[in-house]
């Protein structure tokens, strides 16, 4: 495997800090909490509930226990609509957008005010073998809001006791205990019906689901569903599971697909006296009149980006260490050795140290409104007493999962500069195995369909990697799901619906693959497990056109859609420098590729012999009786 080595220079450690993880994340944050300073937020009403006028935190979604307002009287407010929406959910980030809920409500590390739809936020999404589809009804039945005071030329203010709270020494601190960093402006009555189907992602013998789960793939990925008969019926079949959340409307179970359609058509029906409740809205205190224009309003952008990258990170780390602790269930196809090889072990390791990481930056954002990336924070990736082991490239790739590659390096040389080792001197090697294809020159498919290009990174270019492009390059080199089927004597046969090396043949065929698929599914088994077949390239490559279509575009897909400056966002081209490279490529029984013994034909089964019939009498013909 090509080695990237670099020495640390002074130089760059400006450079590094300027870029704070990378240009296009730092101008989405940027921008997007200019928006966020000034207009209002819709959240989930929360279960403990809350009173108009009341303080509300956005950044940990829960009430605050002031009131900091006034110059309002409540209206009522009329409402009669109703909406329901289909989305492929790829993350969780799209869970939260969907269901109005804020990320930190499901953090287990402070407090448990959220909604009833909290627990959707648990899914985790990490395992592509299941396609999942998020149906969301909104009935809307009016409500109640804050009206500004006729008498009042100011309408709705920050009261004057709020106000010398900001005007003292600390007082931002208290502010935000107290009132938050907006005030509830409205509460709407209604209900919300969220229902989540799984399907595992089917093979060509359940062509319906494979459709369905394959749109979700490529282009358009992001767009919501629309739903045909053949998708309901699918999303219907006896192969999908299904969870359901409802707040407000008749509250009854289904006990079949059924009478579960029936009861999403006819949601919106329910009378008023039946509402409940749905949804709040919170208006910023930094849209007010009378604001501070000197007071900082909290990062809510930073916060929330935070609480998705930890979860994130979560979520890989669990399949990585699934993956270790039930080797069995999975594949391992772009790992030098196979399962055998310790760098996947060490994979899980950075992840879960990342992850902690994060706890300690959400803590800070949820404790005391710190909730962005600044110089005198890299040093706060603290690693537990048992990590003692960590070598300084083990540092470096959890603070570049965290920080950013740029960041990450300022943080290395605090590190070495206290442990006394000469900076200009050292010189790290990159990350290992799967994690260095991000610092090394990436191999790019011609068959896939995107022009060949080798790519280098030079020391500038390089630092201004971010922790973003890691999750990708982790997320592409995951173990792949394993389910194969066994025969009585115990031998594996078939692989069954959710077996990812089955899919990607089947996603081969149905001519996701640039041209017709080049191997049919003998050369396809054959390559995979004997390793010097011909077709080991072709079969690395129907590999890779998976990981592409399935864990990497609709990813992307879903956050360009939001905005193209969402860091994760990116381009087909930029998604295939993330792809395994060939150098690390392994195939057989290390990899857990098995010789597959084919289904032997049904033995005919012949019909049970028949007792000879009895003898009938009959009348004999008058033309040749006697």
């Amino acid at each position: 495997m090509f080695v990237f080595t670099y020495s640390i220079s002074a130089s760059l450690f400006v450079e590094a800090a300027k870029e704070n993880e990378s240009e296009q994340e730092r101008k989405y944050l940027l921008r997007n909490q200019f928006i966020q300073d000034n207009q209002p937020e819709q959240a989930a009403y929360p279960i403990e509930g809350v009173s108009l006028g009341q303080g509300w935190d956005l950044v940990t979604g829960r009430r605050t226990q002031g009131t900091c307002i006034e110059g309002g009287s409540e209206v009522e407010i009329p409402g009669s609509s109703s909406t329901t929406q289909y989305k492929y959910l790829f993350d969780r980030e799209q869970i939260y957008n969907s269901l109005g809920l804020t990320a930190s409500a499901s953090y287990g590390g402070f407090g448990w005010s959220a909604s009833v739809s909290t627990s959707f936020s648990e899914t985790s999404l990490a395992d592509r073998a299941r396609t999942r589809i998020l149906s969301t009804t909104l009935v809307d039945k009016g409500g109640i809001q804050i009206s500004p005071s006729p008498e009042r030329m100011f309408g709705i203010r920050l009261s004057d006791q709020a106000g010398k709270l900001l005007d003292n020494a600390g007082g931002a601190d208290k502010f935000r205990k107290l009132c938050g960093d907006g005030f509830v402006l409205a509460i709407r009555r209604g209900g919300q019906l969220d229902v989540i189907y799984e399907l595992k992602t089917a093979l060509s013998e359940y062509s319906s689901a494979f459709n369905l789960s394959m749109s979700a793939s490529g282009y358009g990925a992001s767009a919501n569903m629309t739903l045909d008969k053949t998708r309901r019926d699918t999303l219907n079949s006896d192969d999908t599971s299904i969870r359901l959340v409802q707040s407000g409307g008749v509250l009854s179970s289904p006990t079949t697909k059924e009478s579960l359609v029936a009861k999403i058509e006819n949601y919106p029906n329910f009378e008023k006296g039946a509402a409940a409740p749905y949804r709040i809205v919170v208006w910023p205190y930094s849209m007010l009149p009378n604001w501070k224009s000197g007071s900082k309003s909290l990062s809510l952008m930073n916060a929330r980006a935070f609480f998705m990258r930890y979860q994130r990170l979560m979520d890989l780390s669990a399949l990585y260490t699934d993956s270790q602790l039930r080797s069995d269930l999975y594949y391992f196809p772009f790992y030098p050795g196979g399962k055998k090889s310790s760098a996947l072990t060490k994979q899980a390791t950075l992840l879960r140290a990342a992850a902690r990481c994060y706890e300690t930056l959400i803590s800070d954002c949820m404790k005391y409104g710190k909730c962005s990336f600044e110089l005198n924070q890299v040093e706060q990736c603290k690693l537990e007493s048992g990590d003692a082991d960590f070598t300084y490239n083990d540092r470096f790739a959890i603070n570049s999962l965290v920080y950013g590659a740029g960041m990450a390096r300022l943080a290395l040389s605090k590190s070495a500069r206290r442990d006394g080792v000469s900076v200009d001197a050292l010189k790290f090697e990159s990350i290992d195995d799967s994690l260095a294809i991000m610092l090394n020159s990436g191999e790019v498919f011609k068959s896939i369909g995107v022009a060949d290009s080798s790519v280098n990174f030079k020391d500038s270019e390089w630092i201004k990697k971010s922790g973003t492009d890691l999750y990708y390059a982790l997320l592409a080199n995951a173990p792949m799901k394993r389910m194969q089927l066994e025969d009585k004597d115990g031998k594996p046969t078939l692989a069954k619906a959710g077996d990812e090396s089955r899919d990607a043949l089947t996603l081969c065929e149905g001519g996701a693959y640039k041209g017709k698929c080049i191997l049919d599914g003998d050369q396809y088994y054959k390559a995979l497990f004997d390793s010097e077949t011909q077709h080991k390239q072709n079969a690395m490559n129907i590999l890779s056109t998976w990981v592409l279509q399935v864990r990497l575009l609709p990813l992307s897909q879903a956050f360009c859609a939001q905005s193209l400056m969402h860091p994760m966002c990116r381009s087909p081209e930029q998604l295939i420098e993330y792809l395994p490279q060939e150098a690390n490529f392994t195939v057989g029984a290390d990899a857990n590729f098995v010789a597959q013994t084919p289904t032997p034909p049904p033995t005919p089964v012949r019909p049970p012999k028949l007792p000879p019939r009895e003898p009938i009498d009959r009348p004999c013909p008058p033309s040749i009786c006697l």
